[in-house]
């Protein structure tokens, strides 16, 4: 919003000479900031006034500050005033707000649908919704086996994905599942993802560790010294990359070297300053690997 008011601080000083379209910049600039300045808009004046502007981009973000001064002091109201919001990011944003509201009143369902309600936002704000309670149950059963630890996962992620279809959970859930405890471990270790899991809970969590692995790797290599070492020759070697590269600890694995391959491609070769967005370790290689596994195979 103070980016908007600053655009239209700019805008409102056109040239001198008093041209039409500086006066009615001024008039919309005058209107817009009129609207969201009311501390108490009433919505059945405000957001057909906010309609009216003729910028669709203050429109939107005038009717969202609208509706969330209303909710300030009717609590639950955003579940009727969102979609009076226009379609696309405010309306999103509006949803996703409206998620955060129902999952601190613990109405876990309405909280839900209010995410599937958030457009290119759902996936982000249905993540929102279930990763406190995955923190907390992975800190309270990391002494457990996991034997012990990962029908409790199962058992959390089955209640959110009911109430989630259409979202990427699956894949997000997992990631955070595995890396998670993944991460608590003296050194990175994928062999431990044999234990007690199914084939696509495997590659599930063999995937969270390939992108634990990247993000050390990468905290390294954003720097100019660290990266001008990782680029000094030939492609270093999973061993080599530990000496260097203080907590970048794994125990070989081909997936791993594979990935460390592909990113000194990346970086000393091609030259890119962040991480490939596809690859041997990105969300479509993985659910391509799960899909080629026999249905029994995979969880439920």
């Amino acid at each position: 919003m103070r980016r908007l008011l600053g655009w239209l601080a700019l805008s409102a000083c056109g040239a001198p000479g008093g041209q039409a379209g500086d006066r009615q910049q001024s008039r919309l600039a005058e209107d817009y900031a009129a609207l969201i300045a009311d501390p108490n808009p009433v919505a059945t004046v405000a957001l057909p006034a906010c309609a009216a502007l003729a910028d669709p981009m203050l429109a939107g973000d005038c009717a969202l500050a609208v509706v969330l001064k209303i909710r300030a002091r009717e609590p639950g109201s955003l579940k009727a005033l969102c979609p009076q919001v226009p379609e696309g990011a405010w309306r999103d944003e509006c949803a996703f707000i409206r998620a955060e509201d129902a999952l601190r009143a613990r109405d876990r369902d309405e909280a839900a649908q209010a995410c599937l309600d958030a457009g290119a936002f759902k996936h982000d704000c249905g993540q929102h919704l279930w990763q406190g309670e995955l923190r907390t149950l992975v800190r309270t059963s990391a002494d457990l086996p996991r034997s012990e630890r990962l029908p409790r996962a199962q058992a959390l992620f089955a209640a959110w994905e009911a109430r989630l279809p259409a979202t990427d959970i699956r894949w997000r859930f997992w990631q955070r599942y595995f890396e998670m405890g993944l991460e608590t471990e003296n050194g990175l270790n994928l062999d431990s993802c044999e234990e007690g899991t199914g084939p696509e809970l495997r590659l599930r969590c063999r995937s969270a560790g390939a992108h634990l692995y990247l993000r050390r790797l990468w905290d390294h290599l954003h720097h100019d010294d660290e990266r001008a070492w990782f680029c000094s020759g030939e492609a270093p070697s999973m061993a080599r990359v530990e000496d260097a590269f203080h907590g970048v600890n794994a125990r070989p694995d081909p997936l791993l070297e594979a990935l460390l391959l592909e990113h000194y491609a990346a970086v000393c070769v091609r030259g890119e300053a962040h991480p490939p967005v596809d690859g041997v370790a990105s969300q479509a290689a993985l659910e391509a690997e799960i899909a080629a596994l026999p249905r029994t195979a995979r969880a439920p």
